[in-house]
């Protein structure tokens, strides 16, 4: 049987360029060698090479998994850090579909503010996972991602420190999604520690978030507490002096976006 050389190093070539789109689209976690994901593939088949494998994460697949030995493939519409070891399989991801933050968000074209899901965990984290966030596309150039958000008073903010550290409410409506260690910079409160109703690391010997009612870098009687009691008349200072008293205030969130 004749061999057509040509086509054969055509065919190589081929295979070349695409294992370089592959390189190109998605990235390869080292850390994921001989492991598995705990999510259940949506769909396994075989596949000669890595290139077919990751062309056949098309539509609701996020990530993939090659084997190179048994020459198998595994497509998935979920990724998650936590793993099982598995022989020869590695995890590939598009890291288009793995936002960061709100910021990468907005620059990958979503410019409506609403509720999305970021992974701003380095894969590396055991602690690993997807988390919806309310991203607001709108205010100052857009990509700001919600770390705390109140607009209907239904979550007391009156909470532990475990609380706050795992987060609670929901990013539709009033939550808190950071772990309550921030420093803060530029306020009254700078240089703080945060404290809350079973954590007082405030300045004074007075109690304030079991006074005030609310988790917060205290310093003093704040002059910023954004984290007070959604009440007319005993939510203090939420943002003097332009707002004195609970009664002025509709709602409230605290955004962060990278500087660059």
């Amino acid at each position: 049987m004749a061999i057509d050389v040509d086509r054969v190093h055509l065919l190589f070539l081929f295979l070349s360029v695409s294992e370089a789109i592959v390189s190109k689209l998605y990235t390869v976690n080292f850390e994921f060698d001989n492991k598995a994901t705990i999510n259940t593939p949506s769909e396994t088949l075989s596949s000669a090479s890595l290139s077919i494998c990751a062309c056949s994460c098309g539509d609701g697949c996020k990530c993939f998994s090659f084997n190179s030995q048994t020459k198998m493939c595994r497509l998935y519409r979920s990724c998650d850090c936590q793993t099982v070891s598995d022989t020869g399989w590695r995890l590939y991801t598009n890291p288009t579909l793995r936002p960061k933050d709100c910021k990468e968000l907005y620059n990958s074209g979503k410019l409506d503010s609403g509720v999305y899901t970021i992974y701003p965990w380095e894969r590396s984290d055991p602690n690993c996972r997807p988390v919806q966030v309310y991203c607001d596309m709108e205010t100052e150039g857009g990509g700001w991602t919600a770390i705390q958000r109140r607009v209907n008073g239904e979550e007391s903010f009156n909470r532990s420190w475990a609380e706050y550290k795992f987060g609670f409410g929901s990013p539709h409506e009033d939550h808190w999604i950071d772990d309550g260690l921030l420093s803060v910079t530029n306020s009254p409160s700078s240089g703080m520690n945060f404290s809350t109703i079973d954590n007082d690391n405030d300045a004074i010997d007075t109690h304030c978030a079991e006074l005030f009612a609310g988790a917060w870098w205290f310093k003093f009687r704040p002059t910023t507490f954004l984290n007070g009691p959604w009440s007319l008349h005993y939510w203090t200072n939420p943002w003097f002096p332009q707002y004195k008293k609970g009664e002025d205030v509709n709602g409230t969130s605290m955004l962060i976006r990278p500087h660059l």
